[in-house]
């Protein structure tokens, strides 16, 4: 956080901040970020847990008689991990994707969107999320998953630019 509020002290202008999973699976990251209003494209685990409905959060009542009362927030709805939401994803649904042209021909992946919304377990805010999913295929085949989530509006870019934010190894 200290380099990007660096940077925008010094007057330096981005688009987009991007970075790798240490940073895209922190809650506490993205907030800060949302708080300076800049637009982000992070990187994260494919074992990172979404919800892909609005959520109600609240400490659940009492369960038994004895015993501490209950001090940790809980989301209604059931989380699912990015690698097993992937799985659901229909073929046609995906979009080809021409990341740049290269002397071999063209470099294309499929890219899929969805809103997404993530919550910390600590406070009874969520965070409503774009969560991105870009697929290259190799020669022989062999598909590579990558995961991202942005605080872009669905409106604001399209799945094409949010691949294209996210297609290399940033920061």
């Amino acid at each position: 956080m200290d380099i990007i509020t660096h940077q925008k002290e010094l007057g330096t202008w981005f688009h987009y901040v991007g970075a790798d999973a240490l940073y895209g699976n922190s809650y506490h990251f993205q907030r800060e970020i949302d708080k300076r209003e800049i637009l982000f494209v992070l990187d994260i685990h494919s074992d990172q847990y979404v919800y892909t409905e609005p959520l109600v959060i609240a400490i659940s009542g009492k369960t038994a008689a004895a015993g501490r009362n209950p001090s940790r927030y809980k989301a209604t709805g059931k989380p699912i991990e990015v690698r097993e939401w992937a799985k659901n994803i229909a073929a046609e649904d995906l979009e080809k994707i021409c990341l740049r042209k290269t002397g071999k021909g063209d470099l294309n992946c499929l890219g899929y969107v969805q809103k997404v919304y993530l919550c910390d377990g600590e406070s009874s805010d969520y965070m409503e999320r774009i969560l991105l999913l870009r697929i290259t295929e190799s020669k022989n085949g062999s598909r590579e998953y990558k995961y991202a989530i942005s605080n872009a509006w669905e409106v604001e870019c399209t799945t094409e630019e949010l691949v294209r934010c996210n297609r290399n190894d940033t920061l």
